[in-house]
């Protein structure tokens, strides 16, 4: 699921990017307003971190209608899952999550769907606009050779401390570099200047 988080006043139908849920969990979720119940969202909207829905911590007995929730996604084979948090340049707070019945994910496995989800919502926001057209390549805002080769080894899994080693530039450097690029692209992290980059045609 690919959506954008709903206001107390909103649904989740009319936030939603992308879904693979099964239709009849989709259609149970929205038409009891589950979003505003279950724990997993409310996580959401308190945290800018990654998580795995078993780790959500909440009192079944004061929140009962919330354990409802949690109880009865498993019944659609939903039984655990993976939060990415996605906060826009403009503040807006959106997540992809992953479920299944078993989801056994690496530190690895989840720094590559942090990715990879922010990535999807940048194009699946792109796909959903109806002005469309523009040149995002063109429109790119102009980085300095050395932010480039910061953003380039970034995409490739290099930390801050092994880009520097790779440039001969200390950890501190690097972090100055991404703050620039942050800045320019109007990203909120190293791994969303990536995605932005990826998703422009900057980086392959």
């Amino acid at each position: 699921m690919l959506t954008g988080v709903p206001l107390p006043n909103e649904t989740l139908k009319e936030n939603t990017l992308l879904s693979g849920w099964p239709d009849e969990w989709y259609e149970l979720y929205n038409s009891k307003g589950y979003v505003h119940l279950d724990p997993v969202a409310n996580r959401i909207r308190e945290t800018t971190i990654t998580f795995m829905w078993s780790d959500v911590a909440y009192d079944k007995s004061r929140e009962k209608r919330g354990h409802i929730v949690m109880k009865e996604s498993t019944e659609f084979r939903l039984n655990d899952g993976f939060c990415v948090p996605i906060y826009t340049a403009k503040g807006a707070l959106a997540v992809a999550t992953f479920g299944g019945e078993k989801v056994d994910l690496s530190g690895r496995d989840k720094s590559a769907l942090q990715l990879v989800s922010m990535f999807a919502h940048s194009k699946a926001v792109e796909l959903a606009r109806t002005d469309g057209g523009d040149d995002e390549k063109d429109d790119f805002p102009r980085l300095t050779p050395r932010e480039m080769e910061c953003l380039e080894w970034a995409s490739m899994g290099k930390t801050a401390w092994e880009i520097g080693v790779i440039l001969g530039i200390s950890k501190n450097t690097v972090n100055e570099y991404f703050c620039a690029i942050n800045r320019k692209l109007n990203t909120t992290s190293k791994i969303h200047s990536v995605a932005q980059a990826l998703r422009s045609g900057v980086l392959h």
